[in-house]
């Protein structure tokens, strides 16, 4: 009998000095991306995206398709953590009654114009949509947006395509929808 007293206080003794003497799990409060090792090369922001839209205006039926992907053909950014990601190419294609009527893939490059020094080289073309609310029988009207890999903010532009078959037009979105009242993915 006078072994048990010991054994269990031994047996004490070991579990003490294994657990460090807790008696409950510590947290830590740091952000556990700020622990994250840069990954090895290059990456996408955002996954691919397909979208296809349809709209009657000015008589005419339009189909429109967007695909938006990581384009390792253009120069990469790097975010804040150091991590390097692939700018996005846009391919838009637009047919008028089913004929083919544009085609054109987007860079940043088309919004250059538009971007300070900083944008230009710290941010990439998060993506473009069709805007069936600001289209009207004479122009198709499209959302872009430039911004920081996985910050998803930044400049918003109108692209306007005329129906006519002449220039596009790019311009600075001054009435930029932040509401959040759009689907995710955009």
């Amino acid at each position: 009998m006078k072994k048990t007293p010991l054994i269990i206080a031994f047996s004490s003794l070991v579990l003490l000095t294994a657990c460090g003497g807790r008696t409950k799990p510590s947290q830590t409060d740091v952000d556990s991306t700020a622990l994250t090792a840069p990954a090895d090369g290059p990456r996408s922001a955002d996954g691919d995206l397909q979208r296809e839209s349809s709209v009657t205006l000015g008589g005419h039926q339009y189909t429109i398709s967007i695909h938006r992907y990581a384009d390792k053909s253009l120069s990469t950014v790097k975010d804040e953590l150091g991590q390097e990601f692939y700018d996005n190419s846009v391919e838009i294609r637009i047919q008028r009654d089913g004929s083919s009527f544009y085609s054109k893939t987007f860079t940043k490059e088309a919004f250059l114009n538009h971007l300070s020094a900083t944008d230009r080289t710290s941010t990439i073309l998060l993506g473009m949509a069709f805007d069936a609310e600001r289209s009207e029988a004479n122009t198709l009207c499209f959302g872009a947006q430039i911004g920081q890999p996985g910050i998803e903010s930044g400049p918003a532009f109108t692209v306007l395509i005329p129906t006519n078959g002449s220039a596009v037009s790019i311009l600075r979105d001054t009435i930029q929808d932040t509401s959040g009242s759009e689907p995710e993915g955009d």
